[in-house]
């Protein structure tokens, strides 16, 4: 228990530093693109810049390119409706950029040959968001979700699912310390009521023993 104590605290700790490190890569490019003079899309691209337009069915690139790839900073639409804004390398979004999905879901973060990698937060349509580590493309690693409700989970994430060590801060003050597995309890853990009163339940897959 002492162990895992020590873990849940390095977690917030190293979430803390993370969420640190995004918020600054966040304005600094900001700036930048303050300086590149880029406006956010709404229906059409517009080129302010004079920069090279490449379009294709209803996909647009506007931004930086070399070799007839987009290379360096630029804004991608892509025909189902997907919009990148943010650092290209050979043509794939590698660095810094901000992704606004059909879907309305958003991701603002590090990417790396055209998926997200690193660190980066994700907001879903419905107002939740993740703030962590990815990796390839999914979520995995240590990171803080926030659900539409307002528990807070901060732990271990895998192939895009709560999995591993973790704690809930419930919204009516309860809090639960544990093992997780596809999203759901699993094992022995500690809930913690918001009178005091402690409680030591196994679960098995998120039900009850």
């Amino acid at each position: 228990e002492i162990v895992f104590k020590v873990f849940i605290c390095i977690s917030i700790v190293f979430i803390s530093f993370k969420v640190f490190v995004f918020i600054g890569q966040l304005k600094k490019h900001k700036k930048k693109k303050l300086i590149k003079g880029y406006r956010n899309i709404t229906n059409n691209i517009e080129n302010k810049n004079n920069e090279e337009i490449y379009v294709h069915s209803r996909s647009a690139y506007l931004g930086e390119t070399k070799k007839d790839k987009p290379e360096g900073e630029g804004i991608l639409r892509y025909d189902n409706g997907d919009v990148y804004k943010g650092e290209f390398i050979d043509g794939k979004r590698s660095g810094f950029g901000i992704c606004i999905f059909s879907n309305k879901d958003k991701y603002e973060g590090l990417w790396k040959d055209d998926l997200m990698h690193s660190i980066g937060k994700y907001t879903y349509a419905d107002g939740s968001f993740y703030t962590g580590d990815f990796k390839m493309g999914k979520i995995e690693g240590i990171g803080m979700l926030t659900h539409r409700n307002k528990d807070i989970y901060k732990g271990e994430f895998k192939d895009g699912l709560i999995d591993g060590k973790g704690i809930i801060n419930y919204l009516n003050g309860d809090k639960y310390i544990g093992y997780f597995k596809n999203s759901l309890r699993h094992g022995i853990g500690k809930l913690i009521l918001s009178n005091g009163n402690t409680i030591e339940p196994q679960f098995i897959l998120g039900r009850f023993k």
